[in-house]
């Protein structure tokens, strides 16, 4: 605002997307706190709710705005850029004889603490009928960082990776919702416990295909599921469709809106 514009000591607005909720109550002032709340564990006071994994809020506190489903999931600008650069607005990769084998990018995020690729990997190597690519982030810590050949660290081009597959199988958080925006079939896999609600939910809009627990799951399950989409180019590319239409990549725009206006009120009312 102007310089002569009196302000609070207080910032406008707080966002705050923490594993444990339960001391943010005392310690913000609720009329300026913005919560993610993919549990629906919150029980205090706030500006604004965001639940972008369950079609509805289940939380018990008391809250001015809620923003539920999944036209709210936040997408990274990278994965946002593949989809607006491609010609019809998903990327789209056949999977055709021609191409060779189908391409797999397997992947359950940065630091992966239940090691689910080190279960769930090797079921999806050495087989001819596609190519796996095992990608894990900087902060892994699993067994499958001693692999030889050793498996993808943190590649800068992870979007363009997922972009460029044929299937994915990643996690059934944020990660579910880059794979969808840039038009990519996925078997999903739970790797907190905090995607276990949300996971078969999503999976029913048929933009994913859902496998379970992967710290507890049978590989095998997951290599039968992911013969079956390798097997099913049709099936792949409606699932892929689907989870595009789904997931447009405009859910953190939409957030940010909504904070923007919050904040906004609360300026004009000091």
């Amino acid at each position: 605002m102007g310089g002569d514009t009196p302000r609070s000591a207080e910032p406008e607005a707080v966002v705050l997307d923490l594993p444990d909720l339960a001391e943010v109550r005392h310690r913000f002032d609720p009329g300026r706190l913005v919560v993610f709340d993919d549990g629906g564990t919150f029980s205090g006071r706030a500006a604004i709710v965001v639940q972008t994994s369950l079609p509805e809020w289940t939380g018990t506190g008391t809250v001015g705005e809620v923003l539920a489903g999944f036209g709210y999931a936040p997408v990274g600008t990278a994965y946002q850029r593949l989809r607006v650069s491609a010609p019809d607005g998903v990327p789209d990769r056949p999977g055709s004889a021609a191409d060779g084998p189908p391409q797999v990018v397997v992947c359950f995020g940065g630091s992966d603490p239940g090691d689910v690729l080190g279960r769930i990997g090797p079921a999806l190597l050495d087989d001819p009928d596609w190519v796996a690519e095992l990608v894990v982030g900087a902060d892994y810590r699993g067994i499958a960082g001693s692999w030889s050949p050793p498996v993808l660290r943190d590649p800068p081009d992870l979007p363009e990776r997922i972009a460029a597959a044929d299937l994915v199988v990643v996690g059934a958080g944020t990660m579910k919702f880059e794979a969808a925006c840039v038009g990519r079939p996925a078997v999903i896999l739970a790797v907190a416990d905090d995607q276990l609600p949300g996971a078969p939910i999503y999976a029913q809009t048929r933009a994913a295909l859902y496998c379970g627990d992967g710290r507890t799951i049978d590989p095998a399950v997951v290599r039968a599921a992911v013969a079956g989409l390798v097997a099913d180019e049709p099936g792949r590319r409606a699932m892929g469709r689907r989870a595009a239409e789904l997931i447009d990549g405009q859910g953190a725009a939409r957030i940010a809106a909504a904070v923007l206006a919050m904040a906004t009120a609360v300026i004009l009312a000091q």
